[in-house]
């Protein structure tokens, strides 16, 4: 009886090592070919309990749709950026920027986005020396931002801290679960745990096309699942829900400001406008996708209730948007497919933030 077991044994040890060994090719062809056929872009993220999520510090990948293909690195500390040490030099005037995929700008080189432009033309026009710290970061909204200039930003030392604000924050903001907005208080949730199951998933998705493919899959279903205001950014009537959350959005720009003012440094706004706001075209296009009339909108209703809160509480608010949509001709500042900014975008933001800073130093 003994003899007929350990054969038993070895049997079933033998077919269990050849399933593995098969599943491990399949894996393995599987991997080659879609690397081959249907390259994804792989996960440059990686969790953290007080931000949700940063990027891979020192990681390099290939971003790429089919307007662009750029080679990204990030730096020792994550960002994408050269390196910057966080104690700045006596005689360095020192801008940092905040902000989402606008800033991060993975859609055009490095040099080409509008902080490193920005800095360029202080550089070569002013008489001191500047640094632009681009820590823009995909996804993000303002309470992302927010806790990131609290926990690193400011060891950066910055003079001057801009905070690029684009529409979806408000989105962002509403499905994040770092802070909630309760009685009109703010309430913060972290640090925040992940299970061994999601860290795995953002593990191999760094490093794997198929994890890679299977995550976005996933972030695309979840992604439909949590819009729930981007129909109402520009329609004239607001719901209540809405009105919340832009009520959150102006208190953590309160907040904000409140913090900068406490490291003796100063506080920028600047709102970024999206490509149907500038465009006559995507906004003929939005009218059509949305079954929409131009008597059912105000376009800029985003833009002028920060503003609006922004002279309340003095606080300094950049709107792109005038500038943009006077020089804007057959959507030539954003990509016609991906929707950020192309080269000409950034150079153009680049300018009207330098125009401001020269005009108000």
């Amino acid at each position: 009886m003994g003899h007929v077991n350990r054969i038993k044994v070895k049997n079933l040890t033998q077919n269990l090592i050849l399933a593995i060994a098969a599943t491990i090719i399949i894996l393995v062809i599987a991997e080659l070919f879609i690397r081959l056929a249907d390259p994804q872009i792989v996960n440059y993220t990686q969790f953290d309990s007080m931000l949700m999520y940063k990027h891979v510090p020192n990681f390099e990948f290939r971003y790429f749709r089919q307007e662009f293909d750029n080679n990204i690195k990030f730096n020792s500390k994550g960002l994408r950026e050269r390196e910057y040490a966080y104690e700045k030099e006596n005689n360095v005037y020192r801008i940092l920027i905040l902000g989402d995929s606008f800033t991060e700008a993975l859609q055009v080189d490095l040099d080409s986005s509008f902080p490193k432009v920005l800095e360029e033309k202080l550089n070569s026009r002013l008489s001191n020396k500047y640094e632009v710290i681009n820590a823009g970061i995909g996804g993000y909204g303002t309470e992302n931002e927010l806790l990131f200039y609290e926990f690193e930003g400011k060891k950066y030392e910055p003079n001057l801290v801009i905070l690029a604000v684009f529409l979806n924050d408000v989105n962002d903001n509403t499905a994040s679960p770092l802070i909630t907005f309760d009685n009109s208080k703010l309430m913060r949730h972290i640090p925040l745990k992940a299970s061994l199951p999601k860290k795995f998933v953002l593990y191999c998705s760094r490093y794997s096309h198929i994890c890679a493919l299977s995550q976005k899959i996933i972030l695309e279903n979840l992604g439909d699942a949590n819009i729930k205001h981007a129909d109402e950014i520009y329609l004239k009537n607001s719901s209540a829900e809405f009105e919340k959350s832009l009520n959150e959005i102006n208190l953590l720009l309160e907040q904000f400001r409140q913090m900068v003012d406490d490291d003796n440094d100063k506080f920028v706004v600047l709102l970024i406008p999206a490509r149907e706001q500038v465009s006559k075209e995507f906004y003929e296009k939005y009218l059509i996708d949305n079954n929409l009339e131009e008597k059912d909108l105000f376009m800029n209703k985003f833009q002028e209730k920060i503003k609006s809160f922004g002279r309340a509480k003095n606080i300094n608010v950049i709107d792109l948007l005038p500038r943009m949509k006077e020089i804007s001709a057959n959507n030539s500042l954003y990509f016609e497919i991906d929707g950020h900014w192309n080269e000409k975008g950034h150079e153009f933001a680049a300018e009207l933030l330098y125009d401001y800073l020269n005009y108000r130093k």
